[in-house]
């Protein structure tokens, strides 16, 4: 009987290692180590339409509020350069501008209190210059990047007011956007991008030139010029 148990024990010892030989642990292979580099400069322009967000004025008549409405939207352009410490985060410089114009001839509209006739027409420039934050983000493809910015600088204004005759209205103050947007790469370096940014600021001065004459006024809070904006673009960007 021990015999015929020893023997057993063998044979099954035996079976056991044969199908352990049979089985073949798979490892599958590393895939390869592929370093990724992201670009560090963003250089990118664009333009689109601006739309401002003030309100007008309640006293307005038709034909004076139709007018001054089509003051509130134009043409915007915008450019700006970024460099990006790392592959998320990065730091740069911001231009743009919203311009708005309008004209009509034999036009009746009021001024100080009396109502006069003849041309009435408004070239109007509202811009930004200032420092950016930038964060960016990209597809697994790497064929798209989506960006994003905040940036506080210089809000300016500038009016060509005739009525009649001629005036000129500017001002500054502190500006404040937010932008969002993604870019659409064609090549390497090459990419379409479509941003929309929101700037805001209202003038509370602002110098009235009339001839070599000037003045510098002061705005009630009810007063103050709205330079809040909201800007839609699609341009260009060369990243490298």
């Amino acid at each position: 009987m021990k015999k015929i148990l020893i023997s057993s024990l063998l044979t099954l010892g035996a079976l056991l290692t044969l199908n352990a030989q049979e089985v073949v642990s798979y490892v599958p292979e590393p895939e390869p180590y592929v370093e990724v580099t992201y670009p560090s400069f963003r250089i990118a322009v664009q333009a689109g339409m601006g739309f401002r967000l003030g309100q007008l004025p309640s006293t307005l008549g038709g034909e004076e509020r139709a007018y001054y409405k089509g003051l509130l939207k134009g043409f915007s352009f915008g450019l700006d350069a970024t460099y990006f410490l790392d592959s998320s985060w990065g730091i740069g410089i911001k231009f743009n501008n919203l311009h708005s114009g309008k004209q009509l001839e034999n036009a009746t509209f009021d001024m100080d209190g009396h109502q006069m006739t003849g041309k009435m027409a408004d070239q109007i420039d509202i811009w930004f210059l200032g420092p950016l934050v930038s964060g960016r983000g990209f597809s697994k493809s790497l064929k798209v990047s989506y960006y994003g910015a905040i940036g506080l600088g210089c809000l300016g204004y500038n009016q060509i007011m005739t009525r009649i005759s001629s005036a000129q209205l500017s001002g500054a103050t502190i500006g404040r956007l937010a932008e969002i947007g993604a870019d659409f790469y064609v090549t390497d370096h090459l990419s379409i991008g479509a941003t929309a940014n929101l700037l805001t600021g209202a003038l509370s001065r602002m110098k009235v030139s009339v001839g070599s004459e000037s003045r510098t006024v002061s705005l009630s809070k009810d007063e103050r010029e709205n330079l809040s904006q909201v800007n839609v673009q699609i341009g260009l960007r060369y990243t490298f």
